[in-house]
């Protein structure tokens, strides 16, 4: 079985950052009395010549203030095996 799809084209601004990769943007959410909160935003940036966004590939993690959109932490990663990186701010509830 096969899954064939286009290819995914980034926004030229997300393709600023680092045209070898797609970069994401990712939203952490948990489920709190029927309503989705969200308790981690950060962008995935791919780098050192990688094709994804990794931090096992060496590429870029860094914080999203998800009220402003602004990086708000930045973080390079040394390539390394078996390792859980989490970002989260305060609970606001």
């Amino acid at each position: 079985m096969f899954l064939i799809e286009e290819c995914v084209k980034q926004h030229h601004l997300m393709n600023e950052l680092y045209d070898g990769a797609v970069n994401t943007v990712r939203l952490v959410t948990i489920l709190h009395d029927g309503e989705s909160k969200i308790i981690s935003s950060f962008i995935r940036i791919g780098a050192n010549g990688s094709v994804v966004d990794n931090m096992v590939a060496g590429g870029i993690l860094a914080g999203v203030d998800e009220e402003t959109g602004e990086v708000i932490l930045v973080q390079l990663i040394t390539p390394v095996k078996y390792t859980i990186f989490i970002l989260t701010q305060e609970h606001r509830f």
